[in-house]
């Protein structure tokens, strides 16, 4: 209770009524004191302990957050790969269909050829060219080659335009070389390198 004076253990002490009554009232605060800091301390680790389930109870939350908006992304993904695969399924069903379409026409327009007794060994085009240039009087036009023709017959007779280029390079009456410029003039070279 701290009445004995540790200064001077072997002498004989004496202790008044309001020393001990004043030494019991400072053990009975400490006491009082050290239950206090046991409680808060007790408070302190219960606090820490439900703030810390908070936590695990908050990070299970937004972990399961986290897993539905996974499982709702995966969920819209394989939904717009079906999607997708119905609308290419929808798709090639119409080309077939389209396709079906179109060799039935084509049996039937074959059909009616043969009915009508058409060659049907001769494609259409042909066909048509034949029957247009049985029934044309008129001499026909001149074609993109025929009309090429004169071109390359001349450019074989001047060899000089094969030296210069087509469209460069002319002779005129008296033999001299005459260059085109850009523009389509004709340049006489000049009368120094005539001689």
């Amino acid at each position: 209770m701290g009445l004995f004076d540790k200064e001077r253990p072997g002498e004989a002490q004496f202790f008044s009524p309001a020393k001990v009554a004043a030494v019991r009232q400072r053990a009975e605060e400490m006491e009082i004191e050290m239950q206090l800091q046991k409680s808060t301390a007790e408070e302190k680790r219960m606090q820490r302990a439900r703030e810390k389930e908070e936590k695990a109870q908050e990070k299970a939350e937004k972990a399961r957050e986290r897993e539905a908006k996974k499982q709702a992304r995966i969920a819209e993904r394989e939904h717009a790969a079906k999607q997708k695969e119905e609308r290419k399924a929808a798709t090639l069903l119409l080309r077939r269909v389209q396709l079906e379409k179109k060799a039935q026409l084509a049996a039937e327009r074959e059909g009616q050829r043969k009915r009508s007794g058409e060659d049907v060994r001769k494609p259409a085009a042909k066909r048509r060219k034949i029957t247009l240039q049985e029934r044309a009087e008129v001499p026909e036009k001149a074609t993109q080659k025929q009309k090429q023709a004169p071109k390359n017959q001349s450019a074989a007779a001047n060899p000089s335009n094969e030296v210069c280029g087509p469209g460069r390079s002319r002779l005129n009456q008296d033999g001299q070389v005459l260059r085109v410029s850009r523009i389509g003039r004709k340049i006489a070279p000049p009368r120094r390198f005539l001689d």
